[in-house]
């Protein structure tokens, strides 16, 4: 939305006084009175949301103009950033006055009810990068930071509800692991929610976690690879902190992956460290002044050939550690 100190008012005042249908609509004429299309799409929204509240709940009628409002939605352009507590609150205070599609929700101290985390199953969370946000009527909102509609088809189809997937600027399994009561002591289950597939020739078929203690960073570090590669990234990026690794992948803008725990940081390091043919000594932390260390090795994933270059840069708190995802044609056959 075009930052206009009418529009930031009229949006202020609705969170402040939701209940009052005359400041929404005083915002639709005032929208009408921009001359825009998408203005005018945003303003047909507000006044179908407004009249559709005036039916009985899930009437025929209620039903045709909520359908009406949605097709409207799709021609709105504005875009507003909200806390996820909010929203999930009170739904219909935000959809009354703007589509779900349209608002990017920040997740900081925001915590799920358990009655709807419980809908969404943690391996499916977990594996597709979802967060329950708020159940509204017969539909289930989802805030995702990747495009996950195969996911919501399903999820729909097995909970016989609507799922709208709603946008968040960073997602990380530790958001999703904290709020499904995952701390640090068990953040290894959370790895083992995955499906496990080998990722280089010498990986063994399957994993053994109560035998090898360290084939949770096993399975993390293949997980954080394919993940990579199914975003188009070029990039990994892993920083290693007193509290723990932050790791971001890089396409065509930094994406949040997430945070893991300090335990877990050098056999995750040892292992890509072991896959470029870099001494596992340089995953120690290390005095700055050290030069940094690099490192290749070839990967396939999905048909893909990849030359994969890590770069190791020692820090106190160990390597800053960046991974190069090239891709490169295979030989025809």
């Amino acid at each position: 939305m075009r930052k206009h100190p009418d529009a930031d008012a009229f949006v202020r005042e609705h969170l402040r006084h939701p209940a009052h249908a005359t400041t929404r609509l005083a915002f639709a004429d005032w929208l009408d009175e921009t001359g825009t299309p998408s203005n005018a799409a945003w303003a047909h929204y507000i006044r179908l949301r407004e009249e559709a509240d005036r039916h009985a709940p899930d009437s025929e009628e209620q039903q045709r103009l909520l359908r009406q409002a949605d097709r409207f939605a799709t021609k709105v352009s504005a875009k507003l950033t909200l806390a996820a507590r909010v929203f999930a609150r009170d739904p219909e205070l935000i959809l009354q006055l703007i589509p779900a599609a349209n608002v990017t929700f920040r997740l900081e101290t925001f915590e799920p009810p358990r009655s709807i985390l419980g809908l969404v199953p943690e391996s499916v969370a977990i594996e597709k990068n979802l967060l329950p946000l708020a159940l509204h009527g017969n539909t289930l909102f989802l805030v995702t930071d990747r495009a996950n509609h195969d996911a919501a088809n399903v999820l729909g189809c097995i909970l016989n509800k609507e799922v709208i997937l709603v946008s968040t600027d960073r997602l990380g399994l530790s958001s999703i692991a904290s709020a499904f009561g995952h701390t640090e002591e068990t953040f290894d289950s959370v790895f083992r929610e995955y499906s496990y597939l080998p990722l280089l020739p010498n990986d063994p078929p399957t994993l053994n976690e109560e035998a090898d203690p360290r084939s949770a960073a096993v399975r993390f570090v293949n997980m954080l690879f394919r993940e990579a590669i199914e975003r188009r990234a070029d990039r990994i990026h892993i920083s290693p902190e007193p509290t723990g690794m932050h790791v971001t992948y890089v396409a065509d803008v930094w994406v949040q992956y997430g945070w893991v725990p300090p335990r877990f940081q050098f056999p995750a390091l040892a292992r890509i460290a072991l896959m470029a043919r870099i001494p596992v000594e340089w995953t120690h932390p290390h005095p700055t002044t050290l030069i940094p260390i690099m490192g290749e090795f070839q990967l396939q994933v999905a048909g893909i050939q990849f030359c994969v270059r890590v770069t190791m840069t020692p820090s106190p708190d160990g390597p800053t550690t960046q991974i190069d995802l090239n891709r490169e044609s295979l030989p025809s056959t």
